[in-house]
């Protein structure tokens, strides 16, 4: 969580960020339809567009993750 406007990439070699949780999903029920194979300046990748859902629930967060319309997996988070 960082509230300066200065890119984040600079900031990771700082104190100014801090990890509060890393977030972790089963991306094995997704269909393979939903990847899309695109190319970058260090080669060939797979691009996944998705949702990540949060639901505040009283002093709790609920994540989940949807992609193309449909909940695939629950979001593991590890504090």
């Amino acid at each position: 969580m960082c509230n300066s406007s200065i890119v984040a990439a600079r900031l990771l070699k700082s104190l100014a960020v801090q990890t509060n949780c890393t977030l972790r999903v089963d991306l094995s029920n997704i269909p393979k339809t939903q990847f899309k194979e695109t190319r970058g300046h260090e080669g060939k990748f797979l691009k996944l567009n998705y949702r990540l859902l949060v639901k505040i629930e009283g002093a709790r967060m609920a994540f989940s993750f949807e992609c193309g319309g449909k909940e695939y997996a629950s979001v593991q988070a590890d504090y």
